[in-house]
């Protein structure tokens, strides 16, 4: 919480932004989990659990898909363990790109929408509504 005092001349404005404060930061809250709510249809996965470990971080200011598998799925390549050269690597084995570069197809199945860039895709269909929600929300 900040008071300002400005004065000029003979005008003396004092200013509490608290409110103001807390309504940016409901707003963050709010947007945050309207956010992941948007994204899961662009989500890739047979299951949820890859949209399931969605959740906001720092002070709602970013949102997190928390799997193991999280990067190669968002960056949508193929990855194979370094020593198996398996798609599905051995317990604790650590994975590569493969050599040439190939792109993952996504199962449409469950989520329609499914891509690589899930939250730009989300972004590009929702971004006049995530609009709307903060400015209800900073009302």
């Amino acid at each position: 919480m900040a008071k300002f005092t400005v004065r000029h001349g003979s005008v003396t404005v004092n200013f509490d932004d608290s409110a103001l404060k807390s309504k940016i930061y409901n707003a963050q809250k709010v947007l945050a989990y309207q956010i992941i709510a948007d994204c899961r249809p662009y989500t890739p996965g047979r299951n949820d659990h890859l949209a399931n470990s969605a959740h906001p971080e720092d002070d709602y200011t970013a949102i997190v898909w928390d799997r193991p598998y999280s990067q190669f799925q968002w960056y949508g390549n193929v990855m194979v363990g370094i020593e198996s050269k398996k798609v599905w690597a051995n317990k604790g084995e650590k994975k590569e790109l493969t050599s040439p570069l190939r792109k993952l197809r996504y199962s449409t199945k469950k989520n329609s929408k499914a891509t690589s860039f899930w939250f730009e895709s989300a972004k590009r269909d929702n971004l006049d509504k995530w609009i709307a929600t903060v400015a209800k929300a900073v009302e």
